[in-house]
């Protein structure tokens, strides 16, 4: 989960070699093949799409912002739950391919939703909310109207965000860590991205934050947990980054390091039992991991968190922040107590 929102204003355009009459930018005669329609420009959710993040707008005929008829092409990933919403025109549409779960009401719901595959006809009445989701395929569907259209969420907390979350993994850990928060996310409408830290040092974790941020198509919301907190801290001076979420993690001062947050309380017992190697990396035994890294997961995904683990270099928790982005940028903390 990732586009970033942008409205679309497209007029088809293929390339010279394909011979396509100009006349495919108006809502007249159109004929386009598939190769053709691949060749055709497309962008994010545009005009006349939910805005969902991941989703691929193609127009294909007239302009969905302006009157007259309209059809685009959408190519949804898979995975994606688009909620209820409504637009001011009366719509058609045909799913080309993959399987595409449709609803109407003005609550999505599994419980409400027909599987549509490939050949399948639905309509979106004007000002009718509907719904619908991708599982374990994407889809492509065309959908036709009467511009100008738009997009109203029945909901206006369950509207897609024009953000992307970059999720940064703690010690011990890698970008797998989060793999049961990416999917809620996408479900909300948020692009993500997992950070792979090296675990080697302040700077090499921060300049691996930044390099995955270049990949963002909109602001960033930067989450960190344990030693992440540390991470996006100095990291979060980056203009892209526009808030900072902490997840159980350190939050440190400029100027200070986390071993002054850790010297403030007494040592975990666990702390005597990591283990380093020759070159001064450190990792959790099994049994650690199973009583007091990964306590709250099934033993065998537990197991799976011990194989996997990212050994941090033991000069890490000593290396010193220059920056603070908590001062300047607005932040969120989530405390967890065990």
């Amino acid at each position: 989960m990732r586009a970033s929102i942008m409205v679309a204003s497209c007029l088809i355009i293929v390339a010279a070699r394909a011979h396509i009459a100009s006349a495919a930018e108006s809502a007249g005669a159109v004929r386009l093949t598939p190769a053709e329609i691949e060749r055709i420009a497309s962008d994010g959710a545009g005009a006349g799409t939910s805005g969902a993040a991941g989703i691929r707008t193609t127009t294909l005929m007239g302009n969905p912002s302006e009157p007259g008829p309209y059809t685009i092409a959408l190519r949804v990933p898979a995975h994606t739950r688009i909620q209820s919403h409504t637009h001011r025109d009366a719509r058609s549409a045909i799913v080309v391919s993959g399987a595409w779960y449709f609803g109407y009401g003005d609550k999505a719901s599994d419980a409400l939703v027909k599987e549509l595959k490939a050949g399948s006809f639905y309509s979106e009445p004007a000002s009718s909310p509907h719904f619908a989701f991708t599982r374990d395929q994407p889809a492509l569907v065309y959908i036709s109207g009467i511009g100008p259209t738009d997009t109203q969420y029945q909901h206006e907390e369950l509207k897609p965000m024009n953000k992307t979350v970059v999720l940064v993994h703690g010690a011990f850990a890698d970008g797998s860590s989060w793999n049961k928060v990416i999917p809620i996310l996408h479900a909300r409408g948020f692009d993500v991205i997992a950070v792979q830290n090296p675990l080697t040092s302040l700077a090499d974790d921060v300049a691996a934050t930044r390099r995955a941020m270049e990949g963002a198509k909109s602001p960033v919301v930067l989450v960190g947990h344990s030693w992440g907190g540390a991470v996006i801290t100095q990291a979060g001076a980056d203009e892209k980054v526009k808030a900072l979420v902490y997840v159980a993690a350190f939050a440190p001062d400029a100027g200070k390091s986390i071993n002054d947050i850790l010297k403030q309380g007494p040592a975990p017992a666990w702390g005597a039992k990591l283990r380093r190697d020759s070159e001064g990396f450190l990792t959790l035994p099994p049994d650690i991991i199973a009583s007091d890294f990964a306590q709250d997961l099934p033993a065998a995904e537990a197991k799976l968190v011990a194989a996997t683990q990212g050994p941090w270099a033991e000069r890490c928790p000593a290396d010193v922040l220059s920056v603070a982005s908590w001062q300047r940028k607005p932040s969120w903390y989530v405390l967890a107590i065990t």
